[in-house]
């Protein structure tokens, strides 16, 4: 916990536009274990208490925030990072998934197979 509390002192310098906070959930390329979401949250906790804007990433639970995303934050975030359909469809508001197929459709986006799980990507 004192790690989370350090990491909430510089991240507060650093001044980010949002943090998201997850655990693992694919196989790791060594050998760890998942944090549970009540750790998660309270993790999220210490940041809050710095006036961080955090969010909890969580596949299963009570609680999954939803997401408004402009279209180019949604492209540049799937330049950063493709993610898996599952992940699109439980973290973003509804508004955003329509942004999201529009994109599709006039080819800024796609989707690709890797390794079994289909992922959404940024073509531009």
């Amino acid at each position: 916990m004192e790690e989370i509390k350090k990491l909430s002192k510089v991240l507060k310098e650093i001044n980010p536009d949002r943090i998201d906070i997850g655990t693992i959930d694919r196989p790791p390329a060594y050998r760890v274990f998942p944090v549970s979401n009540e750790q998660l949250y309270e993790f999220a906790k210490i940041f809050e208490k710095e006036h961080l804007p955090v969010n909890v990433v969580e596949r299963k639970g009570i609680y999954t925030p939803e997401f408004e995303l402009t279209e180019l934050e949604i492209i540049n975030t799937l330049r950063k990072r493709p993610l898996t359909v599952e992940d699109v469809e439980s973290i973003f508001s509804l508004q955003t998934l329509k942004k999201i197929e529009k994109l599709e459709e006039e080819g800024k986006i796609e989707r690709k197979v890797i390794n079994g799980k289909e992922f959404l990507c940024a073509t531009i």
